[in-house]
């Protein structure tokens, strides 16, 4: 782009002060405070909508190119109070323009060679993926009780600076994109849960059949059972990372609820003394 520029802060009150920078490859530039009633780009749209505010930047400026070199990094040099601070926060405004370079540095204050310290850092992509609960459980229903649904999330994972899975420096990266399948849980010989006890949603969320017998199933049985539920996350490369979790289809949760009486004031003194 020909030109850019930020400001020093996100924000400020009345009366505090905002500074801009520019970044302009072109001889001059025009510089103007405006209220964004529109930001609509879409032709179809509205359109780009603004109101001009009077300030003291208003004009023209000369253009200088100000460039941001690859490879450019600020050095801290190591200070006590870092060492003896328990805890504390970090945050960065960052727009990554090499994501699929490998992993790299945001802020970094890591000892390697002790594994300790503390790094940010761009992951260079997904190693490995867990799906949780490891164990769920659903219960058929909709005909005489209500569905009991369970909702399944693909977590993904780096292994961290040691290169190793299932460490104690992996990252989680959080949830992630993944499609969804059922696979049979072979509990008996000749398995057919995977045809009657329901289905699977991409987002996630497995809808159990219905509840009571079902004639299609051998020995009239509910539609009860036992699935893998599969993950399946699609790499940059092609590759694919696959990871599994036990999900049992259970009968409806059978309650009986007593309605509401009085209690006898007598009877339940007497109960008090009893215990």
């Amino acid at each position: 782009m020909k030109i850019t520029a930020y400001s020093d802060k996100i924000s400020v009150l009345p009366g505090e002060t905002l500074r801009f920078m520019a970044n302009c490859e072109l001889p001059t530039y025009h510089a103007q405070l405006v209220r964004l009633v529109c930001g609509d780009l879409n032709p179809q749209g509205p359109g780009i909508k603004e109101s001009a505010i009077k300030t003291s930047i208003d004009g023209n400026y000369a253009g200088r190119k100000q460039s941001i070199e690859s490879g450019s990094y600020v050095l801290i040099p190591n200070k006590g109070p870092l060492a003896e601070l328990d805890s504390f926060s970090f945050g960065a405004m960052i727009w990554p323009t090499t994501p699929s370079e490998g992993t790299q540095c945001i802020a970094s204050k890591w000892q390697d060679n002790q594994q300790s310290g503390f790094a940010i850092v761009i992951h260079d992509g997904v190693d490995w993926i867990q799906v949780t609960p490891e164990t769920g459980m659903a219960r058929v229903g909709g005909a005489v009780f209500p569905k009991g649904y369970q909702t399944f999330d693909a977590i993904g994972y780096d292994h961290g600076p040691d290169g190793d899975p299932n460490t104690d420096d992996d990252l989680v990266l959080g949830r992630i994109e993944t499609s969804w399948s059922l696979d049979e849980y072979a509990a008996t010989f000749d398995d057919d849960d995977i045809e009657f006890v329901g289905t699977m949603r991409q987002d996630g969320t497995f809808i159990p059949a219905l509840d009571g017998p079902n004639p299609e199933r051998v020995g009239n049985r509910n539609n009860v059972g036992d699935l893998w539920v599969v993950a399946t996350h699609n790499l940059r490369n092609g590759d694919q990372l696959t990871a599994r979790a036990h999900l049992i289809v259970t009968v409806p949760l059978y309650m009986r609820f007593e309605p509401w009486r009085e209690v006898d004031p007598g009877s339940a003194a007497t109960f008090q003394e009893d215990r």
